[in-house]
């Protein structure tokens, strides 16, 4: 007990404010509560009837009450969001339908590319003069690879500056050089430098060894398929014995495969295309260079642009100083194969 406590039970008039009870009375509790369940004074029990917590809940949030009201703008957000991205796809659907219906082109209408095409050479294309069959190309081809007779070469042969006597000596010498004829192969149609232009593979065997030449046949001035000499020999001016020698400049027939050779004059790699060049008469790899913005670099593009690694090319080649042996830069690009046309190829280039 508190001192303040014990302070009041002495207090006499703290006894005066209590009520005086009589001897014998029992001491006044005060109004109680009456605990659930509890008898009335009619002896019967109180009772909660059902649905009181539910009424009780409602009287307290009210009828709405704030966690159905949540739910109910969950759902109604949902709907928004959905009637929202259906919409926003829709949108979407028209626009796409819009480009596509721009970019497609309408009959008689060309194709209206976002990306511009590679412009194409300026080069003059001869009249198209219907090819030779597989059977008639193969038969003219095996006809002029046996004769003998100088007279008969320009029946056959479209000479550029051997003579039919030197074109005669040559085919004679075939079976030494080469060795015999295994086979021949048709190529049909191959277009170059604006001419027409047909194929047939040649290969010769010699000593279990394959090796091939081209038969390139166009067309004359009558509209007579021959084939070309120069292809056939792949002529070289002077010949590649005087150009390993130290020829400064030659005209050549060769193969061609971007390279990465940067060196010596051509050791600038911004300035400067590389270009491997080898043939079957070759014994050593030549590189070639061309000033790249050139119109003989724009034309050798041209030519890897049809998707090939390794192409044909006829070039004029020339040394440059203090560059190594096999370096050449490449000064014209005169053909897109070994056919050449009255026209140089890279003039449609400038």
């Amino acid at each position: 007990m508190k001192p303040d406590d014990l302070q009041r039970a002495l207090d006499p008039q703290h006894y005066q404010d209590r009520p005086d009870r009589v001897t014998g009375q029992a001491p006044s509790l005060g109004r109680v509560a009456r605990m659930p369940g509890s008898k009335r004074p009619d002896g019967s029990r109180s009772t909660r009837k059902r649905g009181s917590k539910r009424r009780a809940k409602h009287e307290r949030y009210g009828e709405g009450s704030r966690f159905e009201q949540a739910g109910s703008g969950s759902r109604h957000r949902s709907l928004l969001l959905g009637l929202s991205t259906l919409a926003l796809l829709i949108l979407l659907g028209v626009i796409g339908i819009w480009i596509w219906g721009q970019m497609v082109p309408s009959p008689g209408q060309e194709w209206r590319s976002p990306v511009p095409k590679k412009a194409a050479p300026v080069i003059a294309t001869a009249p198209k003069i219907p090819s030779p069959s597989k059977v008639a190309a193969l038969a003219k081809v095996k006809q002029a690879l046996a004769i003998r007779d100088p007279a008969l070469i320009p029946s056959y042969f479209r000479l550029g500056g051997p003579s039919s006597q030197e074109v005669t000596a040559f085919l004679a010498g075939l079976e030494t050089t080469d060795g015999v004829i295994d086979h021949f192969e048709w190529l049909s149609s191959m277009d170059v430098n604006g001419l027409s232009v047909d194929g047939v593979l040649v290969s010769f065997k010699k000593a279990d060894h394959l090796r091939n030449r081209l038969a390139l046949l166009t067309p004359d001035a009558g509209g007579k398929w021959q084939i070309d000499f120069d292809a056939f020999a792949r002529t070289v001016t002077p010949s590649w014995a005087e150009l390993d020698q130290g020829a400064d400049s030659a005209l050549v027939r060769i193969y061609a495969t971007r390279d990465s050779y940067f060196n010596g004059p051509f050791r600038d790699d911004k300035q400067w295309a590389c270009y491997g060049m080898t043939s079957p008469d070759a014994e050593i790899l030549k590189l070639g260079y061309c000033k790249i913005g050139s119109p003989q670099a724009r034309a050798m593009d041209w030519i890897f642009s049809k998707e090939a690694k390794i192409i044909r090319a006829t070039l004029e080649i020339k040394r440059v100083e203090g560059s190594e042996a096999r370096q050449f830069e490449i000064t014209r690009v005169l053909a897109e194969d070994w056919v050449a046309a009255a026209k140089p190829f890279d003039e449609g280039f400038k």
